[in-house]
């Protein structure tokens, strides 16, 4: 095997470690922000539909200080189940404002839609999301200083 395998053998292995120590970090607990209480979050599980989820990581492209009206952002997310615990962690990927995505802290609760058998999180709402988080939105542009470009 030549010098360009052994890199690739270097690469993946770092690679493979970077990935189960995330993976690791995703199931440290978690303090919510904002928590809903147990008995709301209760009746949306039984209800189906709409649920309640935590941030556990949001990630975005933008490195740039380029502020778009729509970008795409990783959120890895955990739901929240019956007797205060969480479910698994799940990377969903959205389309929403660079407010919004200034302000997905982690531990902050968000509506999810999630599988209820397994626990783990299928989907984002991510209008429901920018309607709750709609009152915060100015705090975006203190924490993230940039450009705004809205063609």
């Amino acid at each position: 095997m030549g010098l360009i395998g052994n890199v690739r053998k270097i690469v993946s292995g770092y690679r493979e470690m970077a990935q189960a120590a995330q993976a690791e970090a995703d199931r440290v607990p978690l303090t919510i922000l904002n928590p809903s209480p147990q008995p709301e979050v209760d009746r949306l599980i039984a209800a189906g539909g709409v649920a309640r989820g935590v941030v556990v990581r949001a990630t975005h492209g933008e490195t740039s200080g380029e502020r778009v009206a729509s970008m795409r952002v990783d959120i890895t997310t955990r739901a929240r189940l019956g007797n205060g615990e969480l479910g698994e962690p799940a990377s969903i990927k959205v389309r929403t404002s660079w407010r919004v995505a200034a302000l997905l802290d982690p531990g902050l609760e968000i509506p999810v839609t999630f599988d209820r058998s397994t626990g783990i999180v299928t989907g984002v709402m991510v209008d429901d999301l920018e309607r709750e988080l709609g009152p915060r939105l100015p705090e975006a542009n203190k924490r993230w200083p940039g450009w705004t470009s809205d063609l």
